[in-house]
């Protein structure tokens, strides 16, 4: 197959629900590469409509900055429930207040200052 003539269209969108076809047809001379002339086609319908609507021309590339919140969930604690319930039983057991004394730190840790509290009060 010998092809002879080439032919490119493009339709532009021009906003507002209008557009145009802009398009050009060439014809092929002895040795010359139809995609290559087909290239050249799209390049002139390219320019052709930017040089009729100056207006729609839009930089290439637009760099926009901003700072992205961190949107990754943390893992939840883990609740040792069974130690937990160790220790309150623990406070409930003690006899003395410095038997007692040596949980306040892990009653802190794990919330129990109230009862912690309560059983210092019933110890004095």
């Amino acid at each position: 197959m010998r092809v002879d003539r080439i032919n490119y269209q493009k339709t532009f969108n021009l906003g507002n629900y209008t557009s145009e076809r802009i398009g050009m047809e060439a014809e092929l001379e002895a040795g010359d590469d139809a995609e290559i002339e087909l290239g050249k086609l799209k390049k002139a319908v390219e320019d052709l409509h930017k040089a009729t609507n100056p207006h729609l021309n839009v930089p290439e590339t637009i760099t926009v900055s901003w700072e992205v919140p961190d949107t990754t969930q943390k893992p939840l604690p883990s609740i040792d429930y069974k130690a937990i319930e160790r220790l309150e039983k623990i406070i409930d057991d003690s006899t003395t207040i410095e038997e007692l004394a040596n949980y306040k730190e892990d009653a802190t840790k794990y919330g129990m200052m109230n009862q912690y509290m309560n059983k210092l009060k019933s110890l004095q």
